[in-house]
């Protein structure tokens, strides 16, 4: 995770969280999770749930996981 606030590292988890969710990553269909009231009022918060989820989203789209939860190689 990359250094910052308290605010920009919860965003952070939230949006990798939301990026495997949406990337189908095995066991994280159902972790999207973004506290809106942070997100429109926090730009610390906003700006980390972005970069949270695009890293996360990346990462697993071009390393996809298998059903097991394991890189495949």
């Amino acid at each position: 995770m990359p250094p910052g606030t308290e605010d920009f590292q919860t965003g952070y988890r939230h949006g990798c969280a939301s990026g495997y969710s949406v990337a189908y990553r095995p066991r994280h269909e159902m972790s999207y999770r973004r506290d809106e009231k942070s997100y429109a009022a926090d730009a610390e918060y906003r700006e980390g749930w972005q970069k949270g989820f695009v890293a996360c989203y990346e990462e697993e789209t071009r390393f996809p996981h298998g059903d097991s939860g394991n890189r495949m190689n």
